[in-house]
């Protein structure tokens, strides 16, 4: 029903409401996009970053010809420097996955998924934790810290792992434990080592205890961790360990 009025004050000359179809009014409520389009187009030339997004997707999905006007990408990569968090994500993974619009370019990639991470896109922020978390990129603490907080049992352990690399080991207890006891594996291993820690080198916030480490180490070792049946079977060879 907006959409409606607003189409009849546009062609009144009302330029706002071309703006305002642009930026409030969603695909799903167009009927016949090929003449919403020229609304759609005053509203992304006066920087209405929704509008070039929804003619760039109408564009794809060869619902409305740009003709020789402005590309798909184009309208992508423009709302994206405009802050368009959608569009940044969106030319992420065009970036990231290549085809058709753009050759692949991992550097560009990142770039805006990085953009899209700051302004709270969650996957943007999943896919710059996971490739910094894999490079071995130290950053990657500042994207886990915002995801860990959601409890994926993955992410905990990830940001654990690194919060322990970087000495700050009160703080990785608790995040590893807690993906330990939601089942992740590397988790249990981790806590494991630690309570298997020798007591002239204990660890902080960690109680020395051979039978806590065997618990945990066990129950990573179920789970098909080698590592975890390796440093379990050296517990049990310790003359020390006497269950």
């Amino acid at each position: 029903t907006a959409y409606y009025w607003l189409q009849k004050a546009a062609a009144n000359g009302v330029s706002e409401a071309a703006r305002l179809i642009g930026a409030e009014i969603s695909e799903a409520s167009v009927t016949d996009p090929a003449s919403a389009a020229p609304l759609y187009e005053q509203a992304s030339r006066s920087g209405v970053t929704n509008a070039s997004v929804t003619l760039a997707d109408w564009s794809l999905a060869g619902i409305v010809d740009r003709g020789s006007g402005t590309t798909a990408f184009e309208l992508i990569h423009q709302a994206a420097e405009q802050g368009d968090r959608r569009a940044q994500l969106r030319l992420a993974m065009y970036y990231q996955h290549g085809g058709d619009l753009v050759l692949p370019d991992e550097r560009q990639a990142m770039y805006w998924f990085e953009r899209a991470a700051e302004q709270g896109s969650l996957a943007a922020q999943m896919t710059l934790a996971d490739h910094l978390w894999r490079n071995g990129d130290p950053t990657a603490i500042r994207w886990l810290k915002a995801l860990a907080s959601r409890g994926d049992s993955e992410t905990c352990f990830r940001y654990g792992s690194v919060l322990l690399t970087d000495g700050r080991t009160r703080e990785a207890v608790s995040w590893l434990r807690r993906a330990a006891d939601h089942g992740h594996p590397g988790a249990q291993f981790a806590y494991g080592l630690l309570h298997a820690t020798s007591r002239d080198g204990k660890v902080e916030n960690i109680p020395h205890s051979y039978k806590k480490a065997a618990y945990w180490l066990e129950k990573a070792s179920r789970q098909g961790l080698a590592e975890a049946s390796y440093e379990l079977s050296r517990i049990y060879a310790l003359r020390s360990f006497s269950l």
